[in-house]
């Protein structure tokens, strides 16, 4: 048992030098100003589901019912998947998911949403998601909410070239940061004082999380991970079969929901807290 938690040890470690020296590379990420580890509080996360209204990341799609498992409601017919679960072949079905359910309206951003993807192909949408406008690999929707103020948002591939497949799809928040202050939402350039305005839409790749989550965040000295791991009932085994960054979604049911462990320790990094991983049950020695 010694060795099997120092090899996870040593694991994290290079996680963690790894997302540490990526931000110190990275002029959206800095180290906070603020310090927590006086804090008596600590704090778990959520699971990682559509319905998880702290919305963690820029990016709404991570939290997406996996295309497969949203049948027979969204996804419909004999569909071939990728390696990462992207809808490599429609075979005249449709694939379909859920990836914001009954989200109290006040806790999104208002304005414009952006959609990336790359292949070709063509997306609807469905719910709360009304699109503005289509061009090709880019979309702009807007939420609208139903009755009892909450989106629920579904999302549909109904044409894909099986050649260049429709995939790695992200649903992007409106506004950004400026510049080396990822805890604050700035909607535009104005808000940004001279400093420079990085917005969602086009620098999601180093910005990962949403800023209103940070800034929750940070008061807390310890978080825990179970929940956005997706431990709960997992029986993952094998280092290898982690959830991984390039993972169609990490979201799903119970059992194979789950956030890659880069995340997390990026995460911890940010925030500057102690964190607490949680291995699955039946994890072997590796």
């Amino acid at each position: 048992m010694k060795r099997t938690i120092n090899s996870l040890c040593a694991q994290l470690l290079l996680l963690i030098s790894f997302t540490t020296a990526q931000a110190a590379n990275d002029p959206a990420i800095t180290t906070p100003s603020f310090v927590n580890q006086t804090s008596p509080l600590g704090i778990n996360t959520n699971e990682a589901m559509e319905v998880d209204a702290s919305l963690p990341f820029v990016d709404l799609f991570r939290f997406a019912l996996p295309f497969e498992s949203a049948r027979p409601w969204l996804t419909k017919g004999k569909i071939d998947y990728d390696k990462d679960g992207w809808p490599k072949s429609l075979n005249g079905g449709q694939a379909g998911t859920r990836f914001l359910s009954h989200i109290p309206a006040a806790a999104l951003p208002q304005g414009v949403y952006t959609v990336r993807y790359d292949g070709e192909g063509s997306l609807r949408y469905g719910g709360s998601a009304k699109l503005i406008k289509s061009s090709p690999g880019k979309d702009l929707i807007r939420f609208v909410p139903v009755a009892n103020k909450t989106i629920t948002a579904t999302l549909f591939i109904d044409k894909s070239n099986p050649k260049n497949h429709l995939r790695n799809i992200r649903v992007l928040m409106s506004g950004g940061i400026c510049l080396n202050d990822p805890f604050k939402r700035v909607q535009d350039a104005q808000q940004c004082g001279g400093r420079q305005f990085m917005a969602f839409a086009d620098h999601h790749r180093q910005i990962i999380f949403n800023p209103d989550y940070l800034n929750f965040m940070k008061d807390f000295k310890v978080v825990r991970f179970m929940n956005m791991s997706g431990i709960t009932r997992n029986n993952l085994r094998h280092w290898n079969n982690r959830p991984s960054l390039t993972k169609a979604t990490w979201g799903g049911p119970e059992g194979q929901r789950g956030v890659p462990v880069e995340i997390m320790v990026e995460l911890a990094n940010q925030l500057n807290i102690n964190p607490w991983f949680n291995m699955p049950h039946q994890a072997d020695n590796d």
